[in-house]
């Protein structure tokens, strides 16, 4: 791996005190290798204190008190992305995929128990239903022109 120049600088340093007292010289060494390896094992990124991340300063406050003064512009800025960057439309676009998926899949479960029905009674009873759902969800709307999913999303 190559040295940058602070760390070549700080090489030197190191070998400069050294000369004139070892002890203080092996200490900044251990303390500088302890801090890079600290670097390596941080949980998160976003939490290690390099250069690039020295003055950032996150807000405090709950989701609420940091999003909604800037929601407007957050919202634009976000619109104007989906539309105009492919990565940020393809990102959305899988993330609603994967979150709502193929929409509404209703499954009939009646309670036996409540109803008073047998099982089998009860069965007949759920594909009959899922029958009936299948066939009214493509014509949902009055004028048979929207199914189902098209009039709630």
């Amino acid at each position: 791996m190559k040295k940058t120049f602070t760390d070549r600088l700080a090489g030197g340093l190191d070998a400069f005190i050294s000369f004139f007292s070892p002890r203080e010289g092996l200490k900044r060494r251990m303390f500088r290798e302890a801090i890079k390896i600290s670097d390596r094992f941080t949980s998160y990124r976003g939490a290690s204190r390099d250069r690039l991340r020295s003055t950032w300063l996150p807000g405090g406050g709950s989701a609420d008190e940091d999003l909604l003064p800037e929601l407007k512009d957050i919202r634009e800025r976000s619109r104007d992305l989906n539309r105009n960057d492919a990565h940020a439309s393809g990102i959305t676009s899988t993330m609603t995929t994967n979150v709502v998926g193929s929409g509404i899949r209703p499954q009939s479960r009646v309670d036996m128990e409540f109803l008073d029905i047998t099982e089998d009674q009860a069965n007949t009873f759920q594909k009959d239903a899922e029958r009936v759902w299948k066939r009214w969800a493509p014509f949902a709307d009055a004028g048979y022109r929207m199914d189902f999913y098209e009039i709630h999303s």
